[in-house]
């Protein structure tokens, strides 16, 4: 009869080198599972910080278009910092900057009809 390793072969059960393969691959399919979950969280921090921007930016338009004339100004609050300009001619230039997120708008302002409302006006959104 026969002695060694070679007499277990067919036995049940897995090798201790099987097993070591198996844990291998186990492992390297977890890190690119949180590899994955790393760049999901990221992509998703960046679209909440533009979608703040947006908002943001829109809520400062709507506040510049009820305002005659002309000027420039900056604006620093908690939630980030911008700068806007208004020409004469209604152009309205907004630079807005939101957790590391850039807005750039510029709009044309036209002036609506008393029916709209006193001090209604209606924007033109152009963007980069």
């Amino acid at each position: 009869m026969r002695t060694g390793w070679w007499r277990f072969r067919g036995a049940d059960g897995f090798t201790l080198v099987e097993t070591l393969v198996a844990l291998v691959l186990l492992e390297v399919g977890l890190l690119g599972v949180v590899g994955t979950l790393v760049l999901a969280t990221r992509t998703l921090a960046g679209a909440e910080a533009r979608q703040e921007a947006v908002l943001r930016a829109r809520v400062l338009l709507d506040s510049l278009a009820r305002v005659e004339g002309s000027g420039e100004g900056d604006v620093v609050e908690t939630w980030g910092r911008g700068s806007w300009s208004r020409g004469g001619n209604g152009v309205v230039r907004l630079r807005l900057e939101v957790d590391g997120s850039v807005i750039d708008v510029e709009s044309q302002v036209h002036a609506v009809s008393e029916a709209h409302g006193a001090g209604a006006a209606r924007l033109d959104g152009g963007g980069p």
